[in-house]
């Protein structure tokens, strides 16, 4: 298969493109990764920070009205 010089120059046009937008695809996908990462850890934190207060609330209602037996 012959290609004219033309056509040879559009194709590579063409796949210089593609290879530009993959390479932006790519970066919002790994931006993307590292924004979901970040949020993965800050609610760990946060729900290790309710789990403390539900814990010192459970406490202070023990302390204030005992449970009876």
């Amino acid at each position: 298969m012959f290609f004219h010089k033309g056509e040879l120059v559009d194709r590579f046009k063409h796949m210089t493109a593609l290879r530009v937008d993959l390479a932006h695809a790519i970066d919002k996908r790994d931006a993307l990764a590292s924004d979901v990462t970040t949020l993965t850890a800050q609610i760990a934190k946060l729900e290790a920070r309710l789990s403390g207060v539900e814990k010192g609330i459970g406490l202070l209602k023990e302390t204030i009205r005992p449970e009876r037996s």
